[in-house]
Parts: C-alpha cells; structure tokens; sequence
C-alpha cells in the first residue's frame, strides 16, 4: 500500500498541482484567508471552480493526469480496506486470546 499511496502522492505533487499552476486555475487568495478549513479539515471555499474545472475536464493532458492518478487510487483503496480488513482480524484473534487467558 505505501508503495501506491507514495506514487499517487507523486503524482498529485510533481504533476497535478503544477499542471493546475501552469494553467493558472487554482483559487490562491483562498489558501491565505486565516478560516479556509472547516473543523472537519475539508475546505470551506473552492481552490477550482466549477467553470475551471469542466474547461480543463476537455483537455487531454489532464485527462491523462486524472486517468493515472485514478489507477492509483484505486489501488491504494484496495490495499487500505484489505489492511482494515486484516487489522480487524487480527484484533478478533488478540481479543480471543486475551478472553481465553484470563
């Protein structure tokens, strides 16, 4: 998984955000306002917008970018839920052991 989620990261920084900045879509401004982020951590204001965004989505170079960083995703969810699902088992099997010895 670390292998996947560090080339999906790869992707985002090396590629991604400079595409975004070559393009000169993103919402800087929104970045250097003191309350852009909710308590939750998601963002309060857009750094792309809708109309940007639908505009780059025509573009094969960014067709290309989303396309890689997709497969990467997905491969990084897939090893993420198959870790959860391995955690948990073998949580099950330390909570069994700890209920038998004592």
């Amino acid at each position: 998984m670390d292998e996947s989620y560090g080339i999906l990261a790869e992707i985002i920084v090396k590629t991604l955000r400079p595409y975004l900045g070559k393009k000169e879509v993103l919402n800087l401004s929104a970045i250097f306002e003191s309350d852009y982020q909710k308590s939750d951590g998601t963002l309060k204001t857009e750094l792309i917008t809708n109309e940007n965004l639908e505009s780059l989505s025509k573009v094969p170079e960014f067709q290309q970018i989303l396309f890689e960083s997709n497969l990467k995703l997905s491969d990084a969810e897939y090893y993420l839920k198959l870790a959860i699902k391995q955690n948990k088992k073998l949580k099950d099997i330390i909570q069994s052991e700890l209920k038998d010895n004592y």
